[in-house]
């Protein structure tokens, strides 16, 4: 090719309206197709975020390529159904009230407040299961899909028990919230058999499945919710 190109995805709805979802150069602007061969192939990926205010229905997925001269071709690459989400922006009661913002409290990075949460029993006997339910709110529209944990701490700071997943099982991202969205999400933590009786620290957090790296809470990247005591 003698010049470069430009990408652009839309969802377009019955009435033709299009909703943009990824624009931008090939490749993630990493190899400009003025140095494409010719009859070369190259394989490109796009992650178009669906806007949150996105009415559900059937759209046509379409795909369209401009030259630099402004011409260009549009291409269908098929249907595309979006459906409803059931969303609530009340919290619903919980046992005691944290109110802690993990991520940025200004207008830029994402941003989730811990509103409160229930954990039963705190008091427990080895081989039980703790539950332990967190009742999360999006400050924001929260670009990245984190992952939860919820780490039980041994008096040493190692790990007794632990529960790591993307919130409400892996069934809801954290990409999907909407801003001031109410989200409920459960955890079980089953305490070895083996476990010595003394208090263990319980601690949540986010992380990036990739690189790890982790929504700060306060000047941690953590945050304690007390302890559990495990009986004799």
């Amino acid at each position: 090719m003698h010049g470069d190109v430009f990408v652009r995805v839309h969802a377009v709805d019955a009435e033709g309206a299009g909703r943009l979802l990824w624009e931008g150069a090939p490749v993630h602007d990493t190899y400009p197709a003025r140095v494409w061969l010719p009859n070369e192939i190259v394989a490109d990926r796009y992650a178009g975020a669906l806007p949150h205010d996105m009415p559900p229905g059937e759209y046509a997925l379409r795909l369209r390529i401009n030259d630099q001269d402004g011409g260009g071709v549009a291409v269908d690459l098929g249907p595309l159904t979006v459906e409803a989400v059931a969303r609530t922006f009340t919290a619903p009661p919980f046992d005691e009230r944290v109110d802690a913002l993990f991520g940025s409290a200004t207008s830029r990075g994402d941003a989730i407040r811990l509103l409160g949460v229930t954990i039963d029993p705190r008091t427990a006997q080895p081989g039980a299961v703790v539950n332990v339910e967190l009742v999360w709110q999006a400050e924001a529209e929260i670009e990245q899909s984190y992952t939860v944990f919820v780490h039980l701490y041994n008096p040493d700071g190692t790990i007794r028990t632990q529960q790591d997943h993307p919130p409400v099982d892996g069934a809801y991202p954290t990409n999907l919230w909407a801003p001031g969205e109410v989200v409920v999400d459960r955890y079980a933590l089953a305490l070895p058999p083996d476990t010595p009786p003394g208090a263990y620290a319980l601690g949540v957090g986010f992380y990036l499945q990739e690189g790890g790296a982790r929504l700060p809470v306060g000047d941690t990247d953590w945050l304690d919710l007390g302890t559990v005591l495990v009986a004799e």
